[in-house]
């Protein structure tokens, strides 16, 4: 079983410099926690493309942008830093906010037992004997009738 992590699996969110423009990437990172970006891929998605729209960066400029993973190229120094920002107060709070949950659920008693032991009789049980089954009056056989058999 994997060890349980300490913090939240963040995504990766980073800012280049390329000749006299910037880029910026994102992706996402592969544990349990990041699940919540591809179930909630549709309002992040329309969270981002709002976001690039208002920056003013140009659909042209974007090679691929969803909650998962992005990159988007040509853009100014603003632009981009601006982008990083809402990607950043976007992505990282709800894969930790779903972190959180994951551990709570965890935490919680019956949960534990069900994933660590395997569901097995237990051992007192297989130690007691069975009860003998109640026994069943025997039926009298009927005895061959001498005259009949001869």
């Amino acid at each position: 079983m994997r060890k349980p992590a300490s913090h939240a699996a963040e995504p990766i969110i980073e800012i280049k410099k390329n000749g006299s423009t910037w880029e910026v990437h994102w992706d996402y990172q592969e544990a349990p926690e990041s699940s919540v970006l591809f179930k909630r891929q549709e309002y992040l998605g329309g969270y981002i493309d709002g976001s690039m729209d208002m920056l003013g960066i140009l659909p042209a400029n974007v090679l691929c942008a969803s909650s998962v993973t992005g990159s988007v190229k040509k853009l100014t120094e603003e632009q981009a830093t601006k982008l990083r920002d809402a990607l950043e107060s976007l992505l990282i709070p709800v894969v930790k906010h779903e972190f959180t949950r994951l551990q709570k659920l965890n935490e919680l008693p019956h949960l534990p037992f069900a994933r660590d032991e395997a569901i097995k009789p237990s051992d007192d049980l297989l130690a007691k004997e069975r009860p003998p089954f109640p026994k069943t009056p025997k039926t009298q056989q009927p005895q061959p009738n001498s005259i009949l058999c001869q």
